[in-house]
C-alpha cells in the first residue's frame, strides 16, 4: 500500500534495521556486492560514528534490485530528491503509518523505529545473543542488542513456564 517513498523506508528499516537518520542518508554506493550474501551494506552510523557491514537480505535485495537510481541516495521523496534530513523522512512516514492505523489496517503506535526492533527480535529469535543483535544494528554496545530484545527474551521465559506445566 505504501508509495514507493514510503516504502524504501520502511524496507531498509524492516529488513536492515537502520535508523530514520541512516536510512535518509544512506547512498547506493553503501549498497554493495557481498560474496556469501550477495549484497551487503558498508556504512558509518550517524549517531555513532560506528563502521557497519550488514547483509541485505533477499527481501530486501529484491525491492532494491528493482528500483530506479533516481539520485546518489537510496530513501528519496516521491520527486526523486534525497529527504533534507531524518525529520522530514520520519514525519512523513509517521503520517502515511497514521492513515493505515486510523482504517484499522496496522496496530496501535506501529513507527519506523519500530521496525527497527523488529529487525532485532527477528535476529535474537533465531539465535543471536545481545552482541550480535547490537552489531547488527550498529550499535558499539551489547547492552543496547539487550534493550532491543528485551521483550523477546520475555516472551522466552513465557514460553518455558509453560513447556514446563507439561513435564511429568
Amino acid at each position: 500500500r505504501a508509495p514507493a517513498q514510503i516504502k524504501t523506508a520502511l524496507m531498509i528499516a524492516r529488513f536492515a534495521g537502520f535508523r530514520g537518520q541512516t536510512i535518509a542518508a544512506l547512498r547506493w554506493k553503501a549498497y554493495q556486492p557481498d560474496p556469501t550474501f550477495g549484497k551487503c551494506f558498508r556504512h558509518v552510523a550517524r549517531k555513532n560514528d560506528e563502521q557497519s557491514w550488514v547483509p541485505a537480505v533477499p527481501e530486501l535485495q529484491a525491492y532494491l534490485d528493482g528500483l530506479d537510481r533516481t539520485s546518489l541516495h537510496i530513501a528519496t521523496r516521491a520527486d526523486g530528491r534525497p529527504w533534507d534530513n531524518e525529520r522530514q523522512l520520519q514525519t512523513e512516514v509517521s503520517h502515511f503509518l497514521r492513515g493505515l492505523e486510523a482504517d484499522g489496517l496496522i496496530g496501535s503506535g506501529t513507527t519506523l523505529h519500530g521496525l527497527r526492533v523488529t529487525y532485532a527480535a527477528r535476529l535474537k529469535r533465531d539465535g543471536a545473543n545481545d552482541g550480535e543483535v547490537a552489531a547488527a544494528l550498529g550499535d558499539r554496545s551489547e547492552a543496547m542488542g539487550k534493550h532491543y530484545t528485551r521483550h523477546v527474551e520475555n516472551e522466552a521465559k513465557v514460553i518455558r513456564a509453560f513447556r514446563r506445566k507439561d513435564d511429568p
